[in-house]
């Protein structure tokens, strides 16, 4: 990890190394000796690829690395006559080069340090195992190359360094992360940095149908190895869509009141088992559900389709039920962390003009939801059909057009399949193997 001080081009050079394209030729950095010059212009680079041969492992891990550049046949070319990358690189247990990554959609201060590539990259490698993506912290939220990956490259698992802050109630790493898992039908194997006391902390495995295999986020700052069974080959089927209306009057919200900065539309639960609906925007949410009488929890259903422009801009359309941290309206979804409530039961859907929806549920002290859930990839609907083991924050079907995230106004369009706030070298081992049963994974 780069230290919090260092927030310029300038300052960072010293942290950056050359990693060549892994299709131009074969390259193992631990074959090559130590360099006499000081700094070792591939001690990272060297690290890595012997961490791979010692361990026996494939290696993910997120770097900083340059190209040098010419302006006198390349206008794009920086003034300081390189560029900066944030990059993933990928070594076989071999200590092989197998994969370079470079990021495409940057976070907000990494604009500073880091370019852009022209234009995004699909980056696989194929193992034993199966074949596995990888791209980096905000590109997650992105069509360009989380979906694609999927639909283009066909890949069964992601390997996914990150460095994110736990931002309620959309954004918390663990359950987004397995929503993502979920919505893609792909195992995810992501490493977060972990620092509890600023909010960034959740690895975790999760397996193809968003559940995870193994998680971890804790108060102490200590290390930990974390390793899952998964299926090599996971289902990625996506079910028939339901014909829900595409506009619907809502009626009156009972408030509006902004989450995470987009004005949604809220109404409260008012009994302990009910049927309720909102709208904004022409998205219309509905919610069956039954909870346990008593309890302090306020919660409530919120809907709200549009441009998100806080800290990044995307198109969403989002259906969440989600609890509030008092009695009045204000911070619904955004300021509590616990939760009592067990529901019983929950049946949301939406009328999503998207097939890209991603399922997630939010349970206390910010943890992924470890209990079974049905879930219809492409489909707009959630079921918690049996009693939450743990209580339970919020749950939400969040869903992405990409094809809106310019800015655009469309009143219909095709469904197109085309967070992060330092910069750090993270490490991801990739340890899977085939289960005899499917079950078992």
């Amino acid at each position: 990890m780069l230290p919090p001080s260092v927030t310029t081009r300038e300052m960072s050079f010293v942290f950056m190394e050359k990693v060549p394209d892994p299709h131009s030729g074969d390259w193992n950095p631990c074959l090559e000796p130590p360099s006499a010059v000081h700094p070792d212009p591939l001690a990272f680079q060297r690290a890595l690829s012997c961490i791979a041969v010692d361990s026996g492992l494939y290696v993910v891990a997120n770097v900083g690395t340059l190209q040098p550049c010419d302006r006198s046949n390349d206008s794009a070319c920086p003034d300081d006559g390189r560029y900066q990358f944030n990059t993933n690189v990928a070594y076989d247990p071999t200590g092989r080069l197998v994969a370079r990554y470079r990021k495409y959609n940057l976070f907000i201060e990494e604009f500073h340090i880091y370019d852009r590539p022209s234009s995004p990259e699909l980056v696989y490698f194929e193992t034993p195992f199966g074949r596995v993506g990888t791209f980096t912290c905000f590109d997650v939220i992105f069509g360009e190359p989380a979906m694609s990956l999927v639909e283009r490259g066909n890949v069964s698992h992601v390997a996914f360094p990150t460095d994110w802050t736990n931002v309620l109630p959309h954004y918390a790493a663990g359950p987004f992360h397995q929503s993502y898992a979920a919505a893609a039908g792909v195992n995810l194997l992501a490493a977060n940095l972990h620092e509890p006391s600023k909010d960034v902390c959740g690895s975790g495995v999760y397996g193809w149908d968003g559940i995870p295999r193994a998680f971890r986020c804790t108060d102490d700052t200590s290390s930990a190895l974390i390793v899952a069974d998964v299926l090599a080959r996971p289902d990625k089927a996506e079910a028939n869509r339901p014909h829900l209306p595409t506009d619907v009057d809502g009626g009156v919200p009972d408030f509006i009141e902004p989450v995470f900065k987009d004005p949604f539309n809220l109404v409260h639960l008012r009994s302990n088992t009910g049927t309720i609906s909102v709208c904004h925007n022409g998205l219309c949410c509905w919610l069956n559900y039954t909870r346990p009488q008593g309890g302090n929890d306020r919660f409530v259903l919120g809907a709200f389709r549009g441009l998100h422009t806080f800290e990044g801009q995307y198109y969403v359309e989002i259906c969440q039920l989600m609890t509030c941290l008092d009695s009045g309206e204000t911070r619904c979804g955004e300021g509590a962390t616990t939760s009592s409530t067990h529901f019983s039961f929950i049946h949301l859907t939406g009328n999503f003009r998207t097939r890209y929806v991603y399922p997630q549920i939010v349970t206390t002290d910010v943890q992924p939801t470890t209990d079974a859930w049905e879930f219809e990839r492409g489909v707009g609907t959630l079921v918690l059909p049996r009693p939450s083991t743990t209580p339970l924050l919020s749950a939400a079907l969040y869903a992405r057009r990409f094809d809106l995230d310019d800015g655009s106004v469309r009143s219909c369009s095709k469904d197109v399949g085309r967070t992060e706030h330092r910069v750090s070298q993270l490490f991801l081992a990739v340890v899977a193997r085939q289960c005899p049963c499917p079950t078992q994974c």
